[in-house]
């Protein structure tokens, strides 16, 4: 599918910075047996919007061939990235005072190296992912998993089983979807009104930018993510970045903390960031 129009704010004034030709998608990896079968070769470009600076493919892969074909990567199989989750889980039931009524769900779950940090803090869990091997990964290690994409029907069953979240994470999954707004959407039917959080973690644009890191793009990142586009966008549903915090995992993170207008005070981080990225120039053509 071909996108013409900007994610977020929808505006049809899109130009072409960046075009890497065609590939396949980057995690099909095949076994010896299927080496003689056709590889499919899908364009990979990049466009920014001249109205609000988003960053995007323009082409758009069927997620379930991405996704659902013997899908690769496990979070958990490295210690820096356990390490990493721990940390992320700790920080957010300290800052957010969390306790063992309150739900966590995490979109794109995977095996659940997430979840196992707020289980360790004895929160209720539930994890939403499309792989199954992941799903069936994650299940056997104590962690319930909605095998599915995060849809209505997904939020349908968490909200049945449990009630509202919390929290909702989603550690680079955000600039893996499409329909950003459906995609919210959804994240407010599912979010505790009042309280809620959704916390993101994604890499920056900004660190592509500085240390020319095309490595990053490929076809499941759809969007290449910066703030300051994102406040316009999460203020017509209501919602506000609250905090950021910069990592320096996947070449360079920025974890951003989302609720709804006026729940909680806005950290001097999100300004901090905005202006790091105005300075940069980050969103002009």
């Amino acid at each position: 599918m071909i996108l013409n129009k900007c994610r977020l704010c929808n505006s049809k004034k899109l130009f072409k910075f960046l075009d890497l030709g065609f590939h396949p998608p980057s995690d099909q990896f095949k076994k010896k047996i299927e080496l003689n079968n056709p590889t499919v070769y899908y364009p990979l470009q990049v466009f920014s919007c001249n109205s609000c600076g988003f960053k995007q493919l323009n082409y758009v892969v069927d997620p379930k061939i991405l996704y659902q074909q013997n899908y690769p990567y496990e979070s958990s199989l490295t210690n820096k990235v356990t390490k990493h989750f721990l940390e992320f889980a700790q920080f957010t039931i300290r800052e957010y005072k969390l306790n063992k009524n309150d739900l966590v769900v995490d979109i794109g779950s995977n095996t659940g190296a997430l979840l196992s940090a707020f289980k360790k803090n004895k929160l209720k869990i539930m994890g939403i992912d499309p792989a199954p091997n992941m799903c069936k990964i994650a299940i056997k290690r104590g962690i319930p998993t909605i095998n599915d994409f995060f849809n209505k029907y997904s939020v349908k069953k968490v909200l049945s089983k449990y009630g509202k979240a919390k929290v909702i994470t989603g550690t680079n999954v955000f600039a893996h979807v499409h329909d950003l707004g459906l995609f919210i959407k959804n994240i407010k039917s599912l979010l505790h009104k009042k309280e809620g959080i959704f916390v993101i973690e994604v890499p920056h644009f900004l660190h592509l930018i500085k240390n020319l890191e095309y490595d990053t793009i490929y076809h499941e990142h759809l969007s290449y993510i910066s703030v300051v586009p994102l406040v316009s966008f999460l203020k017509k549903f209501n919602l506000e970045i609250i905090d950021i915090q910069q990592k320096n995992i996947h070449g360079g993170s920025i974890r951003i903390f989302i609720s709804g207008i006026g729940n909680y005070k806005v950290k001097k981080s999100v300004t901090k960031i905005c202006q790091m990225e105005n300075r940069a120039k980050l969103n002009s053509k």
